[in-house]
């Protein structure tokens, strides 16, 4: 590119101007200056861009220019920190595509969206601006010989005006993100500490061993908080053991968990009932109670699905009643399903409902299992389907022989195995006992 002396007489001529000279700013300070990066090889470029930029200033502040003369040069100086508003880059410098190259790695590498790069080039031929506006991130393209003073200026501040646009819509962004954040963070706080009072109303295993003493529970919520729960009460002679899966997880399958355990408390704890069926019974009365109606004067149509196991020591007979939730008894090497009733607690259809209670007579070396869907729902394998309560019967009878703490480690690795690759899909709570 050859370079006449003189100076520029009028707004529409070329800029071809050797003489040197450095930008003015109207800012003393330079930190108020709108910050430019010039790359280019040739030095003369450098020299007529600055010339002609002489003076310039938007929104009172003048400008401050990096000159590089190749990408090399450019990201060291971008190593450094600096926030350019406009980048101004040739293509055809150290290589053919050495600008494209740079403008890859500000975006790409630097992940920089908001500096305006404008390419300049004096080779149109080795970069069309059809296929370079198309491929790579740029703000304009503009041949060398494009770039009269009124059009550098013009260049300049559409340029500058978009950065500031684009700062402040950024600078609104991460003040929205960081309040969302701190809310965000106080509702975890909260459902933390929600959690650690969710823990503390269920019974310990330690507590459960010392009436049960082979017994496990794989107890595996989806979110901090479970909507998946399990209560026990020993009176006397009788342990009462109740596997509870209400409706929903997280937050509101919490809350209606605590309104389980409060009213498994009263009605047996508290009132003495040890039948499982009138438990169920009350146990829904109260509950529909409770949810009798929303704002709307709706029925609210939230329970739970359970299944209670009265658990007689001295007459060696369990007595179970069962909410829409299946029970498994293992006896010499074969399963029985007991039969569950398919009624939710808290349905408010039908309006009177009434249970039935199994007995059976225990023989050494029964086990039993109660499990929430979380498990038998659970997607995953090789073909993305749920596990389903039919894999769930072969399992158990695949573990029969091994000791109780073993078979919670077994279920433990079957579940994480199965769903390899799939998200949890509910809360899970399996329990297993072997009664004598």
């Amino acid at each position: 590119m050859e370079l006449d002396s003189g100076v520029i007489e009028a707004e529409d001529e070329l800029l071809l101007i050797e003489d040197e000279s450095d930008s003015s700013v109207a800012d003393s300070s330079l930190d108020m200056r709108w910050r430019v990066l010039l790359v280019d090889d040739e030095e003369s470029v450098h020299q007529v861009t600055k010339l002609a930029l002489d003076g310039f200033s938007y929104e009172g502040r003048g400008l401050c220019i990096d000159s590089a003369l190749s990408a090399a040069q450019a990201r060291e100086l971008l190593a450094q920190g600096h926030e350019y508003a406009l980048m101004l880059v040739d293509v055809v410098m150290e290589t053919d595509h050495a600008g494209l190259d740079l403008v890859n790695y500000v975006r790409n590498t630097l992940q920089n969206r908001l500096s305006r790069i404008v390419l300049r080039t004096g080779q149109p031929g080795m970069a069309p601006e059809k296929e370079v506006i198309l491929k790579f991130d740029i703000d304009d393209y503009k041949a060398k010989t494009e770039l009269t003073v009124d059009k550098l200026h013009t260049l300049v501040i559409t340029s500058l005006r978009s950065y500031q646009e684009s700062s402040r819509i950024e600078g609104l962004v991460r003040r929205r993100t960081a309040e969302l954040e701190e809310k965000n963070q106080d509702i975890l706080d909260s459902i933390k500490y929600a959690r650690r009072i969710q823990t503390a109303i269920l019974p310990s295993v330690d507590y459960i061993n010392q009436f049960l003493p082979n017994f496990f529970l794989f107890f595996k919520p989806k979110d901090i908080l479970s909507g998946d729960s399990y209560w026990f009460s020993q009176l006397g002679k009788l342990s009462i053991l109740a596997n509870i899966d209400c409706t929903g997880h997280g937050v509101p399958g919490a809350i209606m968990s605590v309104f389980a355990h409060n009213l498994l408390t009263q009605i047996v704890s508290q009132e003495l009932n040890t039948d499982p069926e009138i438990i169920l019974v009350e146990l829904d009365r109260r509950l529909r109670d409770i949810l009798r109606r929303d704002d709307a004067g709706e029925d609210v149509k939230d329970g739970m699905d359970i299944a209670i196991l009265v658990l007689d020591h001295v007459e060696s007979t369990v007595h179970i009643a069962s909410a829409n939730r299946p029970v498994f008894l293992i006896r010499q090497g074969q399963i029985e399903e007991i039969p569950c009733d398919k009624i939710s607690i808290g349905d408010p259809q039908p309006e009177v409902k009434s249970y039935s209670r199994q007995t059976i007579k225990l023989q050494k070396g029964d086990r039993i299992y109660l499990f929430t869907d979380g498990i038998t729902d659970q997607f995953g394998g090789d073909q993305g389907r749920k596990y389903s309560t039919r894999r769930l019967r072969e399992f158990l009878l695949g573990i029969q022989d091994l000791p109780l703490p073993q078979q919670l480690h077994a279920i433990e690795a079957e579940f994480e195995n199965w769903k390899a690759g799939y998200n949890q899909v509910d809360d899970v709570c399996v329990i297993g006992l072997q009664p004598f």
